[in-house]
């Protein structure tokens, strides 16, 4: 039987994703960024998060840290999409 819930499951991929969250000063503000997408599953995202730590990390440091940058971190997210 075809219900909404399994027609929605049917047309709808679920996507893992790199993110990386930032934090600026001991109040300041917490930001989260998408760093690549469209990983089929969490291991392939953290296998890839691992053979490429201190790429990306040079990376984060170049595009974000003027000096008021006091943590980082990485995560692998899983949504829904089309």
């Amino acid at each position: 039987m075809l219900t909404h819930t399994n027609l929605i499951h049917n047309t709808m991929t679920y996507t893992w994703m790199l993110m990386y969250m930032l934090t600026f000063g001991v109040n300041g503000p917490i930001e989260h960024h998408l760093y690549i997408g469209e990983f089929t599953d969490e291991w392939q995202c953290q296998a890839y998060l691992h053979d490429n730590k201190v790429k990306i990390t040079k990376n984060l440091l170049e595009w974000h840290d003027e000096g008021d940058l006091t943590g980082f971190d990485y995560f692998c997210e899983g949504r829904y999409g089309e």
